[in-house]
């Protein structure tokens, strides 16, 4: 089941979730892989090469998009890094009718498709777009801001989904599966670096554990960036961000027919958060009203350090 709690604290969240889930297949297919592209063959008469068939669960099964009657955008773990899309943010933006704007903080994301979903800055409104994550639903769209490490694929699907994917979905839903570990051992590590002290890594390990019947993989993420703006009062990076997640998969395969994956997937997010830029607060058209000031110079908080120069663009 699902953990999700937080804590704030001025404009710095702090988020973590933490979630397992166990799922069993009996009588396995031989089917391609979730969402892959197959090989393309090339046409006997033109010579040209035809698109590949690609898989998706988006029904709870393995089929061919073009046989599943929903509309549909999947993205396979190839797409994300060749496109370079490290986020749920950087995906809303390739793909149509989809978006996850944010508001006063993270926690309070919301997921819209085609201009339709839940709106508001209250981190207790569930979300009429479902998000899961392995097959196990995430109660909040912040939940999905970690990073895309070791991804197989990524599908939107539009309109109500709730027969098969329950309640919280009366819009869509976007279906986020992590790769599965495989028996031949795998290895990968990536690092890089950037503006603002940005660093990041991310890879994953994993391989047989028992011959022919049991095999694990093991990934993990750290990504750091320092804040676009400079407090001036209290000298401390605004909109600044941090994220380190690590995810395990067993697989047990007892016979042919039986399948048994178990998941655990842990993520953390701190960061000063949506700070926007005001041009003029005190102005005829700011929001620094003389009331808004005496409440809070009369509650110990003097607003003294929202002007149009207190923030330094970096």
């Amino acid at each position: 089941m699902p953990v999700f709690f937080g804590e704030e604290i001025m404009n710095t969240i702090t988020i973590r979730s933490l979630s397992m889930g166990v799922a069993t297949l009996a009588l396995l297919s031989s089917g391609p892989a979730i969402a892959q592209a197959a090989d393309g063959d090339s046409d006997a008469d033109t010579g040209l090469k035809r698109l590949g068939a690609i898989t998706v669960t988006a029904q709870k099964r393995e089929e061919n998009i073009q046989d599943v009657p929903i509309s549909i955008t999947a993205l396979t773990g190839e797409d994300l890094e060749v496109r370079g899309l490290t986020d749920i943010t950087d995906v809303a933006q390739s793909i149509p009718n989809f978006d996850m704007p944010s508001s006063n903080n993270s926690r309070n994301v919301s997921v819209r498709i085609r201009g339709i979903g839940s709106t508001g800055t209250n981190p207790g409104i569930e979300s009429s777009v479902g998000l899961f994550l392995d097959g196990l639903y995430q109660p909040t769209g912040a939940m999905a801001f970690g990073e895309l490490g070791d991804i197989q694929s990524i599908e939107v699907l539009r309109r109500p989904q709730g027969t098969l994917y329950g309640r919280n979905t009366p819009v869509g839903a976007l279906n986020v599966t992590t790769r599965k570990p495989s028996f031949d051992p795998e290895a990968l590590l990536r690092v890089g670096a950037g503006d603002y002290n940005h660093s990041w890594l991310n890879g994953y390990l994993g391989g047989s554990l028992v011959d022919g019947k049991v095999a694990g993989r093991l990934t993990a993420y750290y990504r750091d960036r320092g804040g676009y703006e400079d407090n001036t009062l209290t000298g401390s990076d605004i909109n600044d961000s941090s994220q380190r997640g690590l995810r395990g998969r067993l697989l047990v395969q007892p016979s042919e027919t039986v399948e048994v994956n178990l998941i655990a997937h842990y993520s953390e997010i701190d960061k000063a958060c949506c700070v926007g830029e005001q041009i003029d607060p005190f102005g005829p058209f700011g929001f620094a009203t003389q009331g808004f000031l005496d409440k809070q110079s009369a509650a110990g908080y003097p607003f003294n350090n929202a002007r149009d120069d207190d923030h330094i663009v970096n």
